[in-house]
């Protein structure tokens, strides 16, 4: 199996390969309408998905990571050391707080859930076996859509390594839960 992890922008460029599957995962707010896909002979079918890139206030998304992780490099716009510069009181732990804090909804209300997870497994497992290539995309290509993707190699044994580091963001929550749901669907 051939998957390929995009962002929106990069979705709407993609060119299928022979016989692909498509997952798309919009935010609440984003219509998928005025986003299409290249119409191609090669799209088996294309499912879309809405869920927002939230998680439940228990739930600690970032309590695998060190501030020092280079998953920050990407989405802080300064280094630790010019952060604690310009603020000497915060503290990592402090900052860390504040990036979970992101993740409670603010203008974006819909929360992944089993019920979402088995219909992706679901729709899935109705076309499986006509297809070589599975594309996945989200917003940005690095939270959802990654966890998707790695919960879905693991559960069907697609055998693909190295997404994890690929994707060092992905959501832990959408990939928690999609692997939860997968033991129910089957």
């Amino acid at each position: 199996m051939n998957v390929d992890i995009l962002s929106l922008n990069e979705a709407q460029r993609y060119t299928p390969g022979e016989n692909t599957y498509g997952i798309r995962i919009f935010s609440e707010f984003l219509n998928p309408y005025f986003y299409p896909l290249r119409g191609s002979e090669n799209w088996i079918d294309v499912k879309t998905y809405v869920f927002d890139d939230v998680w439940p206030k228990d739930f600690r998304e970032y309590g695998w990571a060190d501030i020092n992780d280079s998953y920050f490099s990407g989405v802080l716009t300064q280094s630790w050391e010019d952060i604690s510069k310009e603020y000497p009181k915060m503290t990592k732990e402090s900052l860390l707080s504040y990036a979970e804090s992101k993740g409670q909804p603010d203008c974006r209300y819909t929360l992944f859930n089993e019920e979402m997870a088995r219909k992706i497994l679901s729709d899935f497992d109705a076309v499986k076996n006509r297809f070589e290539n599975v594309m996945i995309h989200c917003t940005y290509g690095k939270n959802r859509s990654p966890a998707v993707g790695i919960a879905m190699n693991e559960i069907y044994d697609w055998g693909i390594v190295g997404l994890e580091k690929k994707f060092p963001g992905y959501r832990r929550y959408v990939y928690e839960v999609m692997k939860k749901a997968s033991g129910k669907f089957k």
